[in-house]
């Protein structure tokens, strides 16, 4: 029986929209001679139980409703009454469902290569990496891909950094520079207006990224992932949007939750043409950052040229949707292979004398 951690939640802006993507993906699990075993996070302390696959388990959340749990090498602890510990499931593979810097930054996937558990999501770097867009740009642009110039603009700043921002012309975009769902963003026409969304993201970001606005754009996602040794790049899809730009109600809150509930066309109606510009450019896109798993690459058209926007590393819904001639298990089942095949980079020791050396030396 192959031991599946689903690992969700985690204190991040998009907290909720990974219980939704990870309440997807566990219903979806193969449940021919695989155990999928729920791991909530959330405010430092991890929690499993067959109670959090209900949705009503977290309006509101209680603790003690739930067992606590921790990962020691591939092995998940139960903490019993009186603290103490006691081994229960051994972990073949992680379900990366967390969104935000929990899931995406690369901590959680670092934690995994640390206790030698195999995971579903890009690594270490290609997580980091992705997480801050601005490092984003600069990875892609010197790979020779469009992206939009920006600006990264610290919590204390000073007038320069205004003026730095302000070359590229108003309206500008202002969004957190390490933060998805596009919470915490805005369009800035004059600099009133920019300090004030500068505010705003410097509420759910220590950096705030600027870029010129591009005005009635078209917005394309691409997803892609690899398995068995190549790479599976889905048709394009084009949100379809209420406001000035995709809000994170536009994202979730319509039709439904999760990524696969909003406005969307699909497959986007394109040119041919712009369709296996898209697809190319994902795939390009995906290599360049060294990512792995699942990952939707997010485009702006302007006037028939494109930028690409953001990389994210753990989707959505996993972009499930993106992939309907898998269909939601198979996409998973694809997922957790590549992982076990893929396994975990571990560094070979190397033994030397140099500790008999100085055997006796700093003790006192």
């Amino acid at each position: 029986m192959l031991k599946v951690g689903a690992f969700f939640g985690g204190d991040s802006s998009e907290h909720d929209i990974s219980v939704i993507t990870a309440l997807e993906a566990i219903a979806a699990m193969p449940s021919d001679g695989v155990k999928c075993i729920p791991v909530y996070m959330r405010d430092g302390k991890w929690y499993t139980g067959a109670k959090l696959v209900n949705v009503r388990s977290y309006m509101p959340f209680c603790a003690k409703e739930h067992e606590e749990v921790f990962l020691c090498g591939d092995v998940l602890y139960k903490i019993k009454r009186g603290g103490k510990a006691k081994a229960w499931e051994k972990l073949d593979c992680a379900l990366i469902l967390a969104h935000g810097g929990t899931g995406e930054g690369g901590g959680l996937q670092g934690l995994m290569e640390t206790n030698g558990v195999p995971y579903t999501s890009a690594n270490v770097c290609a997580s980091a990496v992705c997480m801050d867009k601005f490092v984003t740009k600069r990875v892609l642009s010197a790979s020779g891909l469009p992206v939009l110039e920006g600006v990264k603009i610290a919590r204390e700043y000073d007038e320069k950094a205004i003026e730095e921002a302000e070359k590229a012309g108003y309206p500008l975009f202002v969004k957190p520079n390490s933060q998805g769902s596009s919470i915490g963003a805005g369009v800035a026409r004059d600099r009133r207006e920019l300090t004030d969304k500068l505010a705003l993201a410097h509420e759910f970001d220590e950096f705030a990224l600027v870029e010129r606005c591009v005005e009635e754009a078209e917005e394309y996602n691409v997803g892609i992932f690899r398995h068995g040794g190549k790479l599976s790049v889905s048709e394009p899809e084009r949100p379809t949007k209420a406001s000035e730009f995709l809000t994170f109600d536009d994202k979730y809150m319509r039709r439904g939750g999760g990524m696969s509930g909003s406005e969307r066309e699909f497959p986007a109606k394109v040119s041919e043409k712009r369709r296996s510009e898209l697809k190319s450019l994902a795939k390009a896109a995906y290599e360049a950052v060294g990512a792995d798993g699942v990952v939707r690459v997010d485009f702006i058209s302007e006037r028939g040229k494109i930028y690409i926007n953001e990389i994210n590393t753990v989707p959505g819904s996993l972009a499930h949707y993106l992939f309907p001639e898998y269909g939601y298990t198979e996409l998973l089942s694809l997922l957790i292979e590549n992982a076990l095949e893929k396994g975990v980079n571990s560094e070979k020791i190397y033994f030397t004398d140099v500790l008999n050396r100085g055997k006796g030396k700093g003790n006192g």
